[in-house]
């Protein structure tokens, strides 16, 4: 282990070289070593290329086939995530279309568990707690019945 000697410190050997040639002036030199008059270098072209949204796969879910949906979930809990993110998923002119959304908040201090009941136009009605399934399963399990009715509509046409 090589030996280290004592040595004296000066007050100009703790100011960084790049501040000693400007003069010491703070602010004047940036971390790159360019004054704040100095043009910066161009960008890489990779910073330049437009970057695409992540894709994920619960970007889009059919609703076309969705008649009723309720939620109910305490707003302060964990597992109310999936219901919460659920209803930002669906379309602004679902009501208008004839989609029937009713939510219940629960009070903070509720011990009911946060649920979703979606009813389709074939009658089928669909219920999750929140607190068991992400919103990817819940997205999937929506999309598979509304996939099936597609189809349906698909072939009587």
């Amino acid at each position: 282990m090589p030996r280290l000697h004592s040595c004296r410190w000066s007050a100009a050997a703790l100011v960084p070289r790049n501040m000693q040639q400007s003069g010491g002036c703070p602010g004047a030199e940036f971390r790159d070593g360019l004054s704040m008059h100095e043009k910066r270098p161009e960008p890489k072209l990779i910073d330049q290329l437009p970057r695409r949204p992540i894709r994920t796969d619960t970007d889009k879910m059919i609703t076309k086939f969705m008649t009723e949906i309720t939620a109910r979930f305490n707003p302060f809990s964990a597992c109310a995530k999936p219901a919460r993110l659920f209803l930002t998923l669906l379309p602004p002119n679902a009501r208008t279309s004839g989609t029937n959304i009713s939510t219940t908040l629960l009070p903070r201090a509720s011990t009911e568990p946060s649920s979703i009941a979606v009813k389709f136009k074939d009658g089928k009605e669909l219920e999750f707690n929140t607190g068991k399934i992400t919103i990817k399963g819940l997205v999937e399990e929506m999309d598979r019945h509304s996939r099936k009715l597609q189809k349906k509509a698909d072939l009587t046409d």
